[in-house]
């Protein structure tokens, strides 16, 4: 073989290992990542929560979660209660031990972890929750009226088709935190939750999946504003960790992807 052949051999497997498929994924992952602004706020992650799952799921268990925000060292940490709930789940907790809160209770990544380690580490609790036991009551009868409405029947079965779905692709993965905490896990929830958005949000009003999650991001805007201007314009970024659940996540990204004060860091490094 003479030494050209050689060459283009050598050269064909050095261009062909530089285009597998994982090496092609890191650059693309690489690629979407928000460009970092050196006098940012804020360091912030979002970590999407499962609920009641935390209890029961190995791959994502309470352990795993606790251990998460460890690693992530937050200064604030944003929950989804409502204001209004939290002054009794904060002294539940400290006179009991437990969150005696009826909202509060239904999300043990907050009773069970979030809460203890509040008293642990000393980072500040914010409720950013839009919801009210009013708006949750006239969704549920917003939503059973058009189940019920022969006039809707195409609207409501493409929803829940969306829906089953995105139960079907995610099944065998659905509490692996590495993948939650992906863009293509996003794009999955998006994709099922456009169809709900689009035809049920203007019946349900301030309840609806387009509304309710704004009024999230407001209540954390606020809370963003106000630790900024709290905080020294020379000092240390503030690490802003949010647990909502994970349905969410691709609506709070967005939004914070907006703000030129806010630094985005991968959730997933902080679960493996």
């Amino acid at each position: 073989m003479n030494i050209i052949a050689k060459f283009i051999i050598i050269a064909s497997s050095i261009l062909l290992s530089s285009c597998e498929p994982s090496a092609l994924a890191k650059k693309a992952e690489l690629a979407n990542q928000p460009s970092q602004n050196e006098n940012a706020d804020f360091e912030l992650t979002v970590f999407g929560a499962i609920h009641g799952g935390h209890r029961t799921s190995t791959e994502y268990s309470l352990p795993i979660l606790e251990n998460a925000i460890r690693k992530f060292k937050p200064d604030v940490i944003f929950i989804e209660i409502p204001p209004s709930s939290m002054a009794q789940a904060q002294s539940s907790f400290d006179q009991f031990g437990e969150v005696r809160e009826r909202r509060t209770r239904a999300f043990p990544e907050l009773t069970d972890v979030v809460f203890p380690l509040k008293k642990e580490l000393g980072f500040e609790l914010v409720p950013t929750a839009g919801w009210s036991r009013q708006l949750a009551n006239d969704r549920s009868a917003v939503l059973k009226r058009i189940e019920n409405d022969p006039a809707r029947k195409s609207q409501w079965q493409e929803h829940i088709a969306a829906r089953n779905n995105l139960f079907r692709i995610q099944r065998q993965k659905r509490n692996n935190p590495l993948y939650i905490h992906t863009d293509q896990y996003d794009d999955e929830v998006k994709t099922a939750q456009t169809p709900y958005e689009t035809y049920f949000d203007a019946d349900i009003g301030a309840g609806g999946w387009g509304p309710i999650n704004a009024a999230h991001i407001s209540l954390m805007s606020d809370a963003l504003d106000r630790l900024k201007s709290e905080k020294n314009n020379d000092s240390a970024p503030v690490r802003v960790l949010i647990v909502f659940g994970a349905w969410h996540k691709y609506k709070i990204l967005e939004a914070m992807k907006l703000r030129d004060d806010v630094n985005l860091i991968d959730a997933r490094q902080f679960f493996q």
